[in-house]
């Protein structure tokens, strides 16, 4: 792994490399220390009619980025969609990929899982344009994670190992790049029932991540603990929940608490607390619709609604699976669409 990159001052996330002023390198530095809500509202204070045409680029991508961290999807593709129009409007190649990168992946997280994919598989089809390794592993590995979404998990696994094999090429992948990588094959094998491959790859990274990083860190305490709950071990399970989810009240991550509230909520339904489940489920469903986070909530809404059929409320508990149901069908996600097709069937 080479890192390494000339005249680089700050690395913003996987995708983005950028030489700033000190004043962007401060938000940056509370951004790597989760501090979202600070550092938005410094952006905020930036005018930015001060800033180079190319400086704006990265201010709204900046922007994005921290949206999207905190789970404001609609927001962070609005400014991932003003960055890209700017980019290519001062022909800045790299930044506009950048962009179209960013836009391609929310979209995906939003739902919208075809139109996704098309995105950042035309951007990849025009790979001849993309300057570094960098920017075309981002792209392949956010087309592996895509697939993932979808279902196709020969399919994610194929750009995934696209992405791998870029490692170690020209110098040129960030280790941050490579972390992002090795996280969504992770993802993959945890989801193909290859827990303890999958728990390797958790607790390698959790061991090299900064540990400033906190928003890094709770989504692999969180994934780790979806591992020990799948294998039965509850109690185990619960603690890295909790300790997920102090991080991510700490820094204001609205859209991972969302998830590690739902995963909570399962790891009470199976021990048997079930008032205190759809306490968790309640509260994963208000926060995922606050924040327009479309899978997310189809997820804690299919939970919800299971939940419910066993508490004896079976019209009410029908109810939100079927929620869940017209949120999976637009979404284009087949294997999801099954998994709730095969509750309402029950």
């Amino acid at each position: 792994m080479n890192s390494h990159r000339p005249t680089i001052i700050v690395d913003v996330d996987p995708e983005l490399s950028f030489e700033t002023n000190g004043v962007l390198r401060k938000i940056f530095n509370f951004f790597e220390n989760g501090k979202f809500q600070t550092a938005l509202e410094s952006l905020h204070n930036i005018k930015i009619n001060s800033l180079k045409p190319s400086e704006q680029v990265i201010l709204k991508l900046f922007t994005g980025e921290i949206y999207e961290k905190m789970g404001y999807f609609l927001k962070a593709l609005q400014n991932y969609r003003m960055a890209r129009e700017l980019a290519v409007k001062i022909k800045k190649v790299d930044l506009a990929n950048v962009a179209r990168i960013k836009v391609g992946r929310i979209n995906i997280a939003m739902g919208h899982i075809d139109v996704g994919l098309k995105q950042l598989k035309n951007l990849a089809s025009e790979s001849g344009i993309l300057l570094n390794n960098e920017l075309f592993a981002n792209t392949l590995n956010a087309i592996g994670y895509g697939y993932r979404v979808a279902g196709n998990r020969k399919m994610a696994l194929r750009y995934i190992d696209m992405a791998t094999g870029l490692f170690g090429k020209k110098h040129d992948i960030s280790i941050k790049t490579e972390f992002a990588v090795l996280h969504n094959k992770a993802g993959l094998l945890r989801e193909t029932s290859n827990y303890d491959d999958a728990l390797k790859i958790y607790l390698f990274l959790i061991k090299r991540v900064n540990k400033n990083n906190t928003f890094f860190r709770a989504r692999l305490l969180n994934n780790i603990g979806f591992i020990f709950r799948k294998q039965g071990q509850y109690r185990r399970a619960r603690i890295y929940y909790t300790k997920a989810h102090k991080l991510e009240r700490d820094i204001n991550a609205r859209q991972l608490q969302a998830r590690t509230l739902n995963n909570l909520g399962g790891v009470s339904r199976m021990e048997g607390d079930l008032t205190k489940a759809l306490e968790y489920f309640n509260e994963s469903v208000r926060i995922r619709k606050q924040l327009h986070d479309q899978l997310g909530l189809s997820s804690s809404l299919l939970n919800k609604g299971i939940l419910l059929k066993q508490m004896g409320k079976k019209k009410t508990g029908e109810k939100y699976l079927i929620q869940s149901y017209k949120i999976r069908k637009l979404s284009g996600s087949k294997h999801m669409l099954r998994e709730v097709l095969a509750e309402l069937k029950n």
